[in-house]
């Protein structure tokens, strides 16, 4: 049985692997899809690298919302909600678009839709990304120190001194202690 393909669940799919390879099914009864594709967890540099350049449609090494999204869905499978959740998580810097490297390191960070496939957690990031849009009102995807203070006050913390707060996350965020 060692020589038996390993079946994982892959975003809403699931999929059989042998060796680097996954082959699609899109329901437990093994209904095949007509392609199969490779693992880009565990694929070379130029395979990730082909991918990301088929979605950036502008070559300028960067991939938007929509584009993510299309390949998000498209090449690995994701529903409309799952996509929009990754396209946010991925994107790191904050600015509407991933760059190559920051796709890259996303497929070799081990992560493999852990949060799609643990239904609690995703749940769980849903509910927060709603919260999150509530008080993003400039639909920036982000928020400012006003948009900040909102949900903070609204937990019942009204002494938080948020120009502490934004120099603690930036500090976190460009690696400074």
């Amino acid at each position: 049985m060692a020589n038996q393909p390993r079946v994982v669940q892959f975003a809403s799919f699931g999929s059989i692997r042998t060796g680097n390879h996954y082959t699609l099914y899109d329901n437990p009864n093994l209904s095949i899809l007509s392609y199969p594709i490779l693992s880009y967890f565990a694929g070379d540099a130029s395979e990730i690298h082909s991918l990301f350049s088929k979605y950036d449609l502008e070559k300028n090494g960067k991939l938007d919302k929509a584009e993510l999204k299309e390949l998000l869905e498209g090449d690995l499978g994701l529903s409309r909600e799952q996509s929009c959740v990754y396209a946010l998580m991925i994107d790191q810097a904050g600015e509407h678009n991933v760059t190559y490297k920051e796709f890259f390191n996303w497929l070799r960070s081990g992560e493999r839709f852990e949060y799609i496939n643990d239904k609690s957690k995703f749940g769980k990031i849903c509910q927060a990304m709603e919260i999150f849009k509530t008080y993003d009102t400039d639909n920036s995807d982000t928020l400012d120190r006003k948009q900040f203070e909102n949900p903070i006050a609204s937990l019942g913390y009204d002494n938080v001194n948020s120009s502490w707060t934004f120099t603690i996350m930036g500090n976190c965020c460009s690696g400074s202690s």
